[in-house]
């Protein structure tokens, strides 16, 4: 169905899911990033805002298009823009909490336990941005490479609580080393 011959409501209801599912789920992804940035010190690159603004000026170019390949162009380049925005956020923070599990598995106070589980962590952040790069550069979404930022900011959140729960002063100390 072409969306020059949409009807009316119908053209809305496009405009409004690609609103719902691409403009906000980024934003709250992006706000958990944030978050968790705050939280450990680390920088969340402008990359990201600017990409993110850039969104959405191309959705407001959505809005007014009417023409069909005009409105597929614009809605694509608003997916890539947001999807720019998330991975180098994601990229950044996996970055940082890859560096200060580094410094958790040189410290001599920490118990064998409690570094082989950070190793797993780390394993599996480096892995994920890894992922989340490569994926980022495919033609097609081939699901064994890709990974999708719900994962990666549940991995974020497993590892910060894992890391709260057994060695929050370390944690917090390497977290807020200068890298």
């Amino acid at each position: 169905m072409s969306l020059e011959k949409m009807h009316p409501v119908l053209r809305e209801q496009f405009f409004e899911q690609l609103y719902a599912e691409s403009i906000v789920d980024s934003s709250e992804k992006m706000l958990a990033y944030k978050d968790y940035a705050m939280a450990i010190n680390a920088e969340i690159p402008v990359s990201c805002y600017t990409n993110f603004r850039d969104a959405l000026f191309h959705f407001r170019k959505v809005v007014s298009s009417v023409e069909e390949t005009e409105i597929e162009r614009q809605s694509f380049a608003v997916k890539e823009h947001l999807s720019r925005a998330l991975t180098d956020a994601s990229s950044s923070i996996l970055h940082h909490l890859a560096c200060v599990s580094e410094s958790l598995l040189e410290d001599v106070n920490l118990s064998k336990e409690i570094k082989e589980e950070i190793r797993k962590y780390l394993h599996s952040m480096k892995n994920a941005n890894l992922r989340k790069r490569l994926s980022g550069m495919m033609i097609s979404n081939d699901n064994v490479i890709n990974i999708s930022h719900d994962e990666i900011i549940k991995m974020i959140d497993d590892f910060y609580n894992l890391l709260n729960d057994e060695c929050p002063e370390k944690f917090a100390e390497y977290a807020n080393t200068p890298k």
